[in-house]
């Protein structure tokens, strides 16, 4: 019996070797599998970030315009604001070497010096600065219903609309918000809140369209304290032709005593004349 234990325990001995080994053998192809690949990732994105860069040709409140100067393709734009991500339009949304792009903003809110950063998803990066404190266009939006992030005054009754017919090539997108001309002088003002100091001269602006024969009249400035008629505007656009195309207005106001803080706000002030606004800006000098 003692002699045929022994061969058993060989036998036991051999198998657990022959598993270990196993199991060794598979554990060892699975780590240089895993190095292997892991390498090939690492060395394709370190390659793809080499090739990767462009540079910023010029920006606007609404737009930033890149070239890609290196020698692979750019997709996956961000944009930061102070370290915020906007939501963005890419176009085109790849971007091949040596073309020119362009990243549209939807709206923002800055602090009037602002570090606006630029990635992509290769791993380049550039920034650049603005003075914008607000900036909107609507684009964002769902046509038919009140623009998202503003307060309708005065029973709302301002909605988002199509209105690519009419919108310029220069201008992105095709929405706008319209404002009934139903004489109740609709109002709308901005939920976002801009940072603003006493005695500080704000610049605003703002792309509309109007449907009166003449003298519409369209307000844009800034709100104080919640309280409806706390406010002083920029400029009034006046004298809107109904069958003009989109123009700008804009101008300049000081912010009164005692005021850190403001909400943007738009007011159709002829009232029985509807009106078509979007790209409204608010910067510092």
């Amino acid at each position: 019996m003692r002699g045929v234990s022994a061969v058993i325990a060989v036998i036991l001995l051999l198998m657990i070797t022959v598993a270990l080994a196993a199991t060794s053998y598979v554990w060892f192809s699975s780590v240089t599998e895993t190095v292997m690949t892991g390498g090939t990732n690492v060395t394709e994105r370190a390659t793809a970030s080499i090739l990767s860069d462009f540079r910023i040709e010029s920006s606007t409140p609404g737009a930033i315009y890149v070239r890609n100067i290196g020698s692979t393709a750019l997709s996956g734009w961000v944009i930061y604001v102070n370290d915020n991500p906007t939501t963005i339009k890419a176009v085109p949304d790849t971007l091949p070497p040596g073309a020119i792009g362009t990243l549209f903003f939807y709206s923002y809110t800055g602090t009037g010096q602002n570090t606006i950063r630029v990635t992509t998803a290769q791993g380049a990066t550039q920034t650049t600065t603005n003075n914008v404190l607000f900036y909107a266009n609507f684009e964002a939006d769902a046509v038919g219903q009140p623009p998202s992030n503003w307060t309708g005054e005065v029973n709302g009754g301002v909605r988002i609309v199509d209105d690519s017919a009419n919108i310029p090539p220069e201008l992105f997108g095709n929405k706008s918000a319209y404002f009934p001309g139903d004489g109740l002088y609709r109002r709308l003002r901005s939920n976002a809140a801009i940072p603003v100091k006493p005695g500080q001269i704000i610049n605003g602006s703002v792309y509309y369209r109007g449907t009166a024969a003449s003298g519409g009249k369209l307000w844009l400035g800034l709100f104080y304290g919640g309280m409806l008629y706390q406010y002083n505007y920029f400029v009034p656009c006046t004298n809107i032709d109904g069958n003009a195309s989109y123009a700008k207005c804009s101008g300049s106001l000081t912010v009164p005593s005692n005021v850190n803080s403001a909400n943007v706000w738009i007011l159709n002030y002829y009232g029985n004349d509807a009106l078509y606004t979007r790209d409204i800006t608010i910067w510092i000098d």
